[in-house]
């Protein structure tokens, strides 16, 4: 379990009136049909994993108790998602986490981008990183380990690439696991000679798909990794393992929120509705 940040943390208070601030000033949405309008980029945004530029832009999903934004301009597609929610922290470092594209603004999953790949993906055992023992500079070096790589996904599952993160060409993504826990996605709307991944956006419209990557016991608990395949980088050097399972081989694992999976339809915004105002 990650370190808790005690209540009276003057981060939660801070956390706390920011939330408040952004629920008086955006729209709450539930899950079903989930719709929601871009906003045309009309500032930098540099997805270094800080929420500064998404002050007034986001949206907060009730269900979930995620703060999501979206914007674009003529060439990329932005996303952020914040969260205070612990056990949403721990299953996207721990499981990893999907985003899903459909360029038709549909629920298809023609094309994803997974990070984090999630403990799992990398064969680190549970113990090693929420272990009693587990001291705070060895839980960071995994955490930056776990954050090196990313896949890029296909409407195929088994058709996917794994690779460094600056080796996407195009793709800028972040996440920040040290206050709010806060992901930053940045990806090119359309391919091109320049942007060999891509949305491959079809219209107005966007599908995104919001997913954990599938629990599975087995590598959490013993740090089975599956082999590499497709792009594959191999498993990064330097992690430290052996802490292994306590007697009886079970580990008390305590009630979890339910994970992210839903779909949202994008409205992408005009060019026009910035020379508007």
């Amino acid at each position: 379990m990650h370190p808790a940040i005690p209540a009276n943390s003057s981060f939660l208070k801070s956390f706390s009136l920011y939330l408040a601030f952004i629920l008086a000033t955006t729209h709450l949405a539930g899950c079903k049909n989930l719709e929601l309008n871009s906003q045309w980029r009309d500032r930098d945004v540099v997805v270094d994993g800080v929420n500064s530029e998404w002050q007034n832009s986001t949206t907060y999903l009730e269900d979930e108790k995620v703060l999501i934004g979206v914007m674009n301009d003529e060439n990329f597609l932005y996303i952020s998602l914040i969260t205070d929610n612990p056990d949403l922290r721990r299953q996207m470092m721990g499981q990893g986490f999907i985003v899903w594209f459909d360029p038709s603004g549909g629920k298809k999953k023609v094309f994803g981008i997974q990070y984090p790949l999630g403990l799992q993906e990398m064969g680190v055992p549970m113990m090693d990183f929420v272990g009693p023992d587990v001291d705070n500079e060895m839980r960071q070096e995994i955490i930056e380990q776990s954050l090196m790589e990313l896949k890029i996904l296909r409407s195929d599952e088994d058709d996917w690439d794994r690779m460094i993160v600056t080796d996407a060409i195009g793709i800028e993504v972040k996440v920040n696991d040290t206050g709010p826990f806060v992901y930053e996605l940045r990806v090119p709307l359309r391919n091109s000679e320049h942007h060999p991944y891509a949305i491959g956006v079809k219209r107005e419209s966007v599908g995104i798909g919001l997913e954990m990557q599938k629990f599975d016991r087995k590598k959490m608990m013993a740090g089975r990794g599956g082999g590499m395949r497709g792009g594959g980088m191999g498993r990064p050097g330097g992690m430290r393992g052996g802490m292994g399972v306590p007697p009886g081989g079970g580990m008390h694992r305590p009630e979890m929120a339910k994970p992210i999976k839903l779909w949202a339809k994008i409205l992408l915004a005009p060019e026009t509705d910035l020379k508007q105002e």
